[in-house]
């Protein structure tokens, strides 16, 4: 609010509500002096009533409390605007006036301890001349008002006045870390300059050094990974060459069908054409290796048990049927909403996600859902994946 503006709270009881419009047309003078009245007739059509004369209520600078036998009856004015009043009275953040209309017991309420007007908290109702009474409550409300400008005004110059003084102190502070910060700079700058062309030197190398590092041991992966795949190791002496075929041939289908193949002809179970979870717990370390980098080699990266594995564990490595699971199918978009895909949703092309592939056929070798995760956690934990 501007510093030449004050506002007034009028409280008043509605059975006086012709005596508080006879005061209100004794202040309406005041309004050119910034003088401000405010009271709940003036609450517009559709506003919550008690929240805007709370808020009303708050924000005055003077509060007027026209005082009679009906306003000391009224719960409202008694348990909410009176309390409030005193409170931010004696918090020096209003001025609280009670203006005695009526006779009434005021003085055995807490109002008792304020300046009441009219003068000798004589009733506006008892004057002979009842303009008298209304311009001695008019003249109380102008100088408090006046009292009120003058405290806001000499506060501002008082925040202006220690403002000046934290920026010029902050100013000096400044200048003088400035200053140092150049003296500082200035006795770096002729070692920096002789230790700059060593640095820069320095720097060249290692990072010719970390490239011949990196290069030394991307040969060296690819190295080892040509000579495992080209290989084709195995413990059990199983034929890997045509799953080698199909996956140089981008025939994902039939390659996977060819892993559940050989995986079932590793642990001796053609016939049953399905492997148990002890069968995945004993596979031979050779061949899961060499099956898995042929699928990851010809994948260019994108599929093979290696890869699953990565998922899994970004996943939370997931031991039983549970929200991280579900995670690891959604990734791998096994699971697609609420349902595990049948065999005839897999894709089979590059479009599919990282670690789609191998899926081994559904009631073969495993299955990503519910029924066969025992043996998936089995091979996905293997350790020499």
């Amino acid at each position: 609010m501007p510093n030449d503006t004050v506002e007034i709270f009028i409280s008043y009881s509605k059975q006086d509500k012709e005596l508080r419009d006879g005061l209100l047309s004794h202040l309406r003078p005041l309004e050119r002096e910034g003088i401000i009245t405010w009271h709940d007739r003036q609450i517009l059509p559709g506003t919550e009533w008690d929240d805007e004369i709370r808020a009303r209520l708050n924000a005055a600078d003077i509060i007027l409390l026209l005082l009679s036998a009906d306003f000391l009856a009224t719960d409202y004015c008694t348990q909410v605007e009176i309390p409030e009043a005193l409170r931010r009275h004696q918090t020096n953040d209003a001025i609280v006036m009670p203006v005695i209309l009526r006779h009434c017991g005021w003085q055995y309420t807490p109002l008792a301890a304020i300046q009441a007007y009219p003068e000798k908290a004589k009733p506006i109702k008892s004057w002979s001349d009842i303009d008298e009474a209304y311009t001695n409550v008019v003249d109380g409300v102008y100088l408090a008002a006046t009292e009120i400008k003058k405290r806001r005004n000499q506060q501002q110059q008082a925040e202006e006045q220690q403002g000046q003084r934290l920026l010029a102190q902050r100013e000096a502070e400044e200048k003088t870390e400035w200053e140092r910060l150049q003296r500082e700079q200035q006795r770096m700058t002729e070692w920096l300059n002789r230790e700059a062309e060593i640095v820069k030197q320095q720097k060249q190398e290692l990072e010719q050094q970390r490239l011949l590092k990196q290069q030394r041991a991307q040969r060296k992966r690819q190295a080892a990974q040509t000579e495992s795949t080209d290989k084709l190791a195995s413990e059990r002496g199983i034929d890997y060459t045509r799953l080698q075929d199909l996956l140089k041939a981008g025939q994902w289908k039939e390659a996977d069908k060819e892993t559940a193949d050989r995986m079932c002809e590793v642990m001796g179970r053609q016939k049953e054409r399905w492997l148990r979870v002890e069968d995945i717990q004993n596979f031979p370390s050779a061949d899961l290796h060499t099956i898995d980098q042929l699928w990851v080699k010809h994948s260019q990266g994108r599929f093979g048990f290696s890869v699953q594995k990565k998922i899994w564990q970004a996943c939370g490595s997931p031991t039983e049927y549970d929200r991280n699971w579900e995670k690891f199918g959604e990734a791998v978009e096994w699971k697609k909403k609420v349902l595990w895909i049948k065999y005839s949703e897999v894709t089979f092309d590059t479009s599919a996600p990282n670690g789609h592939l191998p899926y081994l056929g559904v009631g073969r070798v495993g299955e990503a859902g519910f029924i066969g995760m025992v043996w998936w956690v089995s091979l996905l934990s293997c350790r020499d994946l």
